[in-house]
């Protein structure tokens, strides 16, 4: 069966957008608006994603104490308009980050940065932000504090267990430590490879009919075709 590790280079070359745009979903943001970026990422497309950073952005709510003081009509207003099919319960977790670091670091997400504390010891804080959870945590350090982490999520899930390498029992611990692993400690390596997991992922491994013989990595797939990936 072929390795992950032969799979890394066509999975780093799927990292473009359809149009042939980089895939950089937070190239140019400042930390805590790549914070929010992370964690809007989860959740919906850069359709929606883009227009809703821009839209709180012309608001200054993209500022730490400024969205921890902002109520749900004012994001409402910000939004109107300029967004559709986002609900404001989706910025709750980007609340509750903007909460924590307005009690804890004067409203600095440079704090972070600069605070000499291993990528685990924040790892453990920003997972216990309510919204947060491990996986947005991992999104944080990766996209906005530039540590070796990577954010596993049910696309890449996919694409690991159905090529086997990684068993669909594994734990999320599993995943990560995988790919963190093979893709070494390069957070930019580990950004380009969750792009190109996530355009692959979009594009052809999907959750049902999967395009398989258009896959750029059809080639790597298990004799017998693909194993099965629970959702």
């Amino acid at each position: 069966m072929p390795s992950l590790d032969e799979a890394l280079p066509l999975i780093r070359a799927a990292a473009v957008e359809p149009d042939g745009a980089p895939a950089d979903r937070f190239h140019g943001l400042d930390p805590f608006a790549a914070m929010v970026a992370a964690l809007l990422a989860r959740q919906v497309g850069a359709s929606v994603r883009r227009p809703a950073l821009e839209a709180l952005a012309e608001q200054g709510l993209l500022d730490p104490a400024r969205l921890d003081e902002a109520g749900m009509p004012e994001l409402q207003d910000a939004l109107r308009g300029k967004v559709r099919s986002l609900s404001v319960r989706t910025l709750a977790p980007a609340k509750q980050l903007a909460r924590r670091l307005v009690d804890r670091y004067e409203g600095r997400a440079e704090a972070l940065l600069e605070s000499g504390r291993s990528t685990d010891e924040l790892r453990e804080e920003l997972a216990g932000v309510r919204g947060v959870g491990l996986v947005g945590a991992d999104a944080i350090l990766l996209a906005a504090l530039r540590r070796p982490t990577y954010a596993v999520d049910r696309g890449t899930y996919r694409i690991l267990v159905r090529h086997g390498w990684l068993d669909s029992s594994a734990t999320y611990e599993d995943a990560r430590d995988l790919l963190v692993h093979h893709a070494g400690s390069d957070p930019d390596r580990l950004m380009n490879l969750s792009a190109g997991m996530g355009q692959l992922a979009a594009r052809f491994c999907r959750a049902s009919a999967p395009r398989c013989d258009a896959c750029p990595l059809r080639g790597l797939l298990p004799e017998g075709g693909p194993l099965g990936a629970e959702e």
